[in-house]
C-alpha cells in the first residue's frame, strides 16, 4: 500500500497504524503527519509488517514529515528494513606479508 501526499492530524491516538496480521508492504510519501499520538504507547506512525504472509515486505518513508506528536514516538516500525539498508558496507581489508 502507498500513502502518497496526504495529511494526518489531531489523532487522539495513532495518527497512521499498520498491525502486523496480513500486513504487507507500506510506504508513505510525500506527507505530513502531526499532533497525534498519546500516553507512552499511542504512536503518530505505527507499521508492523508480517514477515510469515509477506517475508519481502518492508515499510519505508521519504519525502514526508512528522513533527509534533501528542504522545508515543513519532514513528514506531517493528517491519524490516529494505535490504539495500540493512547491508553494511566494510573497509577494505588489506593484509601485510613479512
Amino acid at each position: 500500500m502507498t500513502l502518497r501526499d496526504v495529511v494526518v492530524h489531531d489523532c487522539p491516538a495513532r495518527g497512521i497504524f499498520s498491525a502486523w496480521d496480513s500486513n504487507g508492504s507500506l510506504t508513505i510519501e510525500s506527507s505530513e503527519v502531526y499532533h497525534c499520538g498519546s500516553g507512552a504507547t499511542d504512536h503518530q506512525v505505527y507499521v508492523a509488517i508480517d514477515e510469515t504472509v509477506f517475508p519481502d515486505g518492508v515499510f519505508r518513508m521519504q519525502h514526508s514529515y512528522v513533527h509534533d506528536a501528542t504522545g508515543g514516538n513519532n514513528v514506531m516500525s517493528r517491519s524490516p528494513a529494505p535490504s539495500s539498508t540493512t547491508t553494511a558496507s566494510k573497509a577494505p581489508t588489506t593484509t601485510r606479508s613479512s
